[in-house]
């Protein structure tokens, strides 16, 4: 947890939170994926990899998990969970679809609200490229008018019981109408 708050105090634009997800939060980031229908899961900005291992839990043995984080010890922590499974990526989310090039699913823990405007635009569109289905959490609505540019928001759900309070948003990519 220590280094987790190191990171938050040298570079809020990367660490968005002071401490790791709470249990409440992390439930409520899984709770949307449907896991028997799922081949290819993509986490972005894992951190320590609260998400992580909640994904890996649930995910069936077919199952793959991309994990992609840009901080060097955040990786090493990460590196330290041994799971098949699971695809560890020292990388960049606004680089997202050259990265991978489908997912059935992304989960972010990124800090959307301390990126500048124009990265958090680059990395909405990187996520729109490669999945139909995007599940984010923020700690307020500031950036709720972004994603909406982006993505359908199915569902929005209060966790309270997580510090601070947290916003899931559950999304669907929009489709273009003609």
């Amino acid at each position: 947890m220590w280094r987790f708050v190191k990171h938050f105090f040298k570079n809020t634009r990367q660490t968005g939170a002071i401490i790791p997800s709470g249990k409440d939060l992390t439930l409520a980031m899984v709770e949307p994926i449907e896991f028997s229908k799922t081949k290819n899961i993509t986490e972005i900005g894992a951190g320590t990899g609260v998400f992580t291992k909640k994904i890996l839990e649930k995910m069936s043995k077919d199952c793959t998990l991309t994990v992609i984080e840009i901080n060097k010890e955040f990786c090493a922590e990460l590196s330290k969970i041994k799971d098949k499974r699971m695809k560890l990526i020292e990388g960049d989310a606004r680089n997202l679809s050259k990265i991978i090039s489908n997912a059935d699913v992304v989960v972010s823990g990124l800090p959307l609200a301390s990126f500048t405007k124009k990265d958090r635009h680059t990395v909405l569109e990187e996520i729109q490229k490669i999945t139909n289905q995007y599940i984010q959490f923020h700690y307020s609505t500031l950036t709720e008018k972004d994603i909406r540019q982006y993505f359908e928001i199915k569902n929005k759900k209060n966790v309270l019981l997580n510090v601070p309070p947290a916003i899931v948003y559950s999304c669907k990519k929009k489709h273009a109408t003609s």
